[in-house]
Formats: structure tokens, C-alpha cells, sequence
């Protein structure tokens, strides 16, 4: 074959692949989108919401306060002891040994009250005048009153007889001797009168208060300034011992009133009292009234008011 010839071929061959090529048509290639696989969907989830109905609550009432327990009434039935020391509407009877005033309305207050020289028999002016004399006081000031019975001349002066013929008489120790022999025995019996009237009107007493006149002034000087008989407050009419008390200074000072009439011979010891009670700084008033011997209603009123107590 000549070169002309095979060239030509060749040529024919190669229009003949491009014509081809030209001829069939172009193949687009797609590409599938990616499908995400479903999800499973979540279940529902269902709340309930109950609305409650609003409850408007009144406002409460505060409490009451606990009642107390009902007091016994006042005041209260006497015992239904007869004595004759004490004498009917006047004082009432605790005891055979001790009588008992109590005010309109209840009291925690008490006086006990030492009377002087007392006759044996069921009436004396004595007895009436001291008995009469505490029985007001007491009221006005609204305290309480006990009076106890002291022990016969003969008793306070035995073995022996009351040299003056009086050994019947009630009084009370005057003497040194006779103190130290009998005052812790009629103290004993003074606190137990005393509890017999608590009992009796269902509460104590709170502030106590000694007092006492002519005889009975000597024994509650002596207890006072000795400190036999701890009370709130003393009072000395008409009377009074004006022996030493070397261990006042030690005691618990507490107001004294001292009373007693410009024509009673008692005076001077009365004022030795007082002397010494304010030596060992006691607070103390003396008064002087223009009377004689015995209780009076103005030195209990005064002392009453010296101690602070205030009338209902």
C-alpha cells in the first residue's frame, strides 16, 4: 500500500470514531438525594393540671386564756370553835388559844398582834379594847389579824406562884429568865396559829407583820431585836425592853414603829428600843400621842402606813 493510501484510511478511521462520538448522546450521572431513615416519634406525654379552689380561711380567734381554779369563797366559814378569849362580833374564834379578823376581800397580809394583861374572865374592858382595837385596824388597812392567847402568870413564873397574885392573868415573857425559858415554845405555837389560818382561807401569807402592846410590846421587842421571830415589820406599844441585843447589827434590818401615850411610864424603854434599832440602822419612827397606857388605833393605822401597806 502506498503512503497516500494508508494515510488516507487513517484519516476515514478517525473522522468515522469522531462522529461517533459526536453522535451519542451525553450521560448525566444523579445522584439520589440521601433519604434520612424516619425517626420513630416520641409519644405524646399528657399532664393533667387539677386547679384546686381557693379556700379563704377566717381568721381565728385567739385562744382563750386557761380559767384559774375556782377560789373558795371569802370570806371563808369560821371554824365553829367556841372560846371565850375571843369575843363574839368582834373577833372570830380559830382556836381556844386564838382569835381572827379577816378583811371584805382576800388578803396575803397578816398582823399578828400580842395584847397585854389579860383577865381571865370571858369580858373585861382589857380584852374589849385591845380586841376591839386590832379588829378596825386590820379592816381599814385590809389585812388580816391574828391574836394568840398568851400563857398565865402562873405558867411563865412555875414552879413558883405569880408573886403579885395575877397568876391567872394571860401575858407574855418580860424577863430575861422567862424569855429564855418559854419563847421558843410560845413562838412554835404563835407559826402554828398561823398555819391554822392559812389553812383556812387556802393560801399563805406573803408578808407578816409583829406587833404588839403593854406585855406583849416587851416579848416582841425581845424577839425582834434577838431574831426569834423573822417577820416583815415590828411594832412596840406601850412597851418595850430595853435590854442589850448584842447580835442586832447580824440581823435582817426591818422597819420598827414604836408607839406609846406621853402620860405611860413605859416611854423611856419604849424610846431605848428605838435607840438601838437605829444604832444598828434599822429605819424606825417613834410616836408620841397624847393618851396613856395600852393599844390604840392610831399606832396600828400609823404603823401600817410606816410599813407600806395600802389600803383597799
Amino acid at each position: 500500500m502506498s503512503f497516500r493510501r494508508a494515510c488516507a484510511s487513517f484519516v476515514l478511521i478517525a473522522a468515522s470514531a469522531t462522529a461517533c462520538v459526536r453522535a451519542e448522546p451525553a450521560q448525566t450521572t444523579r445522584v439520589a438525594p440521601k433519604v434520612e431513615p424516619a425517626r420513630a416519634a416520641s409519644p405524646a406525654v399528657s399532664i393533667n393540671v387539677t386547679m384546686l379552689p381557693t379556700v379563704v380561711t377566717p381568721p381565728t380567734e385567739p385562744a382563750p386564756p386557761p380559767s384559774e381554779p375556782p377560789r373558795p369563797p371569802w370570806p371563808p366559814s369560821p371554824p365553829g370553835i367556841a372560846s371565850s378569849f375571843c369575843l363574839d362580833g368582834v373577833m372570830d374564834t380559830l382556836a381556844e388559844d386564838a382569835c381572827y379578823v379577816l378583811p371584805e376581800r382576800p388578803t396575803t397580809t397578816l398582823l399578828i398582834y400580842l395584847p397585854g394583861l389579860m383577865p381571865p374572865g370571858p369580858e373585861s374592858p382589857e380584852k374589849r379594847g385591845v380586841e376591839t382595837v386590832v379588829a378596825n385596824t386590820s379592816r381599814r388597812a385590809g389585812v388580816a389579824a391574828l391574836v394568840p392567847r398568851g400563857p398565865s402568870r402562873d405558867e411563865l413564873v412555875a414552879p413558883a406562884r405569880d408573886a403579885k397574885g395575877l397568876g391567872h392573868y394571860r401575858s407574855w415573857p418580860t424577863s430575861d429568865g422567862a424569855y429564855r425559858q418559854h419563847a421558843r415554845l410560845l413562838v412554835e405555837r404563835i407559826l402554828a396559829a398561823r398555819r391554822s389560818l392559812e389553812a383556812l382561807i387556802g393560801a399563805p401569807f406573803e408578808r407578816v407583820y409583829l406587833g404588839g402592846s403593854s406585855a406583849g410590846a416587851y416579848f416582841v421587842a425581845h424577839l425582834a431585836l434577838r431574831g426569834d421571830f423573822p417577820a416583815d415589820g415590828y411594832a412596840v406599844l406601850s412597851g418595850g425592853s430595853g435590854r442589850p441585843a448584842p447580835h442586832l447589827a447580824e440581823l435582817d434590818k426591818r422597819p420598827l414603829y414604836v408607839g406609846y401615850g406621853d402620860g405611860d411610864i413605859t416611854g423611856p424603854r419604849a424610846e431605848e428600843v428605838a435607840r438601838q434599832a437605829r444604832a444598828a440602822g434599822w429605819k424606825v419612827q417613834v410616836a408620841v400621842h397624847h393618851t396613856g397606857h395600852g393599844s390604840r388605833e392610831v399606832y396600828l393605822d400609823e404603823a401600817f402606813a410606816f410599813f407600806g401597806v395600802t389600803r383597799p
